[in-house]
């Protein structure tokens, strides 16, 4: 064993589909405070409509969803990040409940959206808008309705056209270049994950706009932009993962940042808050864009496995552990077909980035013994309502 590997998982891995013993066996659960009265949630949760028919692989699933839902509906609407009104809108529809994402993600989009020309809300990276793009699109093809799209288009059409403009930036196709916030310093260069979900975004728009009103020329035009995207992201994370690097760095930008460069020498993927960022956030938000192939991707998850980047499943930073883009690493493993891995990963997060009892999930805790080391997150307390969907929807076609 490296000394990179996340030391539980061997042990744990087998056990990961009987529920969380195994974990609880090797470190005690999250012990916090709620950050509200248990009580109101519980009965919100217990009006949850989860299909009666439906069969969970352990009980605590079921709370970990109800929970999760009921939780929406508590954080105020006028707050309401686009990462918290992605995951929303993503929650409530893999659970059938259409009708509240409708009214939650046009709200959104009324208070945040103006007439075209104004000005796009923040944050403005491309990733975000492609993220809101898909977001339309899982709640179209969830059941959304024509009256919702009639009613929102036209604002989710900036968010296409803006990711357009920024493709023809220089006259001709060519990747996004964007800015992220890295500790103190904001960084300039062609994000993979950023340009990944650009694409992403655009072909999920893509099928929305082709099958309303037959609006097939625009659709083709976002097509080609996606495609375009698409095909130079895989190119060029081919290229940049092919330098000569620590074997458990694979860079999430293609221009060589010097700010990104990791020192082979120290500690691995939490070094520096440019590797710990890339561990959280950039690594998962590129796997669940779908954009790379299978093989990339697998040598994703290894570096992240090997190079230090997990521990009882879920992801570590500099100071900890941290929920950030969870959801997403979740997605990787999936699309992988690593669903033991996805199983594990997602018991982790349940035992020890959510608090025993009243299951409050919080963006960041310490190394077990694990205890709050940020605030409570709607995003982290989603992750694994949406993870859950996928575990439980072969199991309610079954008892169908």
């Amino acid at each position: 064993m490296s000394t990179g590997e996340d030391p539980y998982r061997a042990r744990v891995l087998a056990l990961a589909r009987s529920g969380p013993d195994g974990l609880l066996a090797e470190a005690p659960p999250l012990v916090a405070d709620p950050w509200i009265d248990p009580g109101a949630i519980e009965q919100l949760a217990s009006a949850v409509p989860i299909p009666a028919a439906l069969r969970f692989e352990h009980p605590l699933l079921e709370r970990v969803v109800r929970i999760g839902l009921a939780h929406i509906t508590l954080v105020p609407e006028n707050s309401m990040t686009a990462e918290e009104t992605v995951s929303a809108v993503d929650a409530l529809t893999r659970w059938g409940m259409v009708a509240p994402a409708e009214a939650l993600f046009g709200s959104w989009l009324r208070r945040h959206v103006g007439r075209p020309g104004s000005a796009l809300p923040a944050p403005s990276t491309a990733g975000a808008y492609g993220q809101l793009l898909t977001a339309a699109y899982r709640l179209m093809s969830r059941g959304g309705s024509a009256v919702w799209l009639s009613a929102n288009r036209a604002r989710l059409d900036q968010f296409a056209t803006q990711l357009q403009r920024l493709v023809h930036a220089q006259g001709k196709p060519a990747l996004i270049r964007s800015a992220q916030h890295v500790g103190s310093s904001t960084v300039s260069g062609f994000w993979l994950h950023d340009n990944a979900w650009a694409a992403r975004g655009l072909s999920d728009w893509a099928h929305v706009v082709r099958n309303h009103r037959g609006a097939i020329p625009a659709a083709e035009r976002l097509r080609s932009d996606a495609g375009f995207l698409m095909l130079h992201v895989t190119d060029a994370a081919s290229s940049a993962w092919n330098r000569r690097e620590p074997f458990w760095w694979l860079t999430p930008a293609v221009d060589a940042l010097p700010v990104l460069a990791p020192d082979a020498t120290h500690g691995g993927l939490r070094e520096s808050e440019a590797t710990s960022r890339t561990n959280t956030t950039y690594w998962p938000l590129l796997l669940s864009s779908g954009v790379l192939s299978p093989a990339l991707m697998a040598r994703l998850v290894h570096a992240r496995l090997n190079g230090g980047g997990q521990l009882l499943g879920l992801s570590r930073s500099g100071n900890g552990l941290e929920s950030g883009a969870f959801s997403d690493y979740l997605d990787g493993l999936w699309r992988l077909g690593l669903t033991d891995d996805y199983r594990y990963s997602l018991w982790g997060h349940i035992c020890f980035m959510q608090a025993e009892g009243h299951m409050t999930a919080y963006d960041a805790v310490t190394e077990p013994a694990c205890r709050p080391a940020g605030a409570f997150s709607l995003v982290a307390q989603l992750a694994p309502v949406r993870a859950i969907a996928r575990l439980a929807a072969g199991r309610y076609r079954a008892a169908r």
